[in-house]
């Protein structure tokens, strides 16, 4: 049983090691999506979508661990299972659960944060960018009793 502990402890760390990793390219990001670095943002999307696979493998050995865990107490699995598991530990190999879990939900939390502000700079760069095709796109509108002049616009409406 302590082997199985010790192995979703394990796999828990190296999933802390990556969202840390995550926060730290998310912060990247914000940066590039301040200053329009398209072509730089767009790789380090894939360096993200690398380490979310990495996250999905390793939760599925977690959750490979976790069954056995508990097949092997003779429980059933539970909603929450770390908390469940938790429980059943000494005082020690518990705290150090304890405090990896917090240590997971700071990170979350300004994860949580970070993507908030991404996705409100993300909703304000595509605002300004068709702001401004409605600028280039639109014809001249007569104004205060001048006529309407036939003229071209710079682009055509139909795009």
């Amino acid at each position: 049983m302590e082997k199985l502990v010790k192995g979703i402890y394990d796999v828990l760390c190296k999933e802390y090691y990556l969202q840390c990793e995550l926060l730290e390219l998310s912060k990247k990001k914000t940066d590039l999506i301040v200053n329009n670095k398209i072509k730089e943002l767009e790789s380090l999307l894939s360096l993200e979508e690398g380490i979310v696979v990495k996250l999905g493998e390793l939760e599925n050995e977690r959750g490979k661990l976790t069954e056995q865990y508990f097949q092997g107490v003779g429980k059933e699995p539970q909603p929450d299972s770390l908390t469940s598991i938790i429980q059943d530990l000494n005082h020690e190999d518990g705290q150090l659960f304890r405090d990896l879990k917090k240590q997971f939900g700071e990170i979350i939390d300004q994860q949580r944060e970070i993507n908030k502000t991404n996705m409100r700079l993300i909703k304000e760069n595509l605002d300004y960018i068709d702001f401004t095709i409605n600028l280039l796109t639109q014809k001249d509108q007569p104004t205060y009793g001048s006529k309407k002049k036939d003229s071209i616009s710079l682009f055509d409406e139909q795009i």
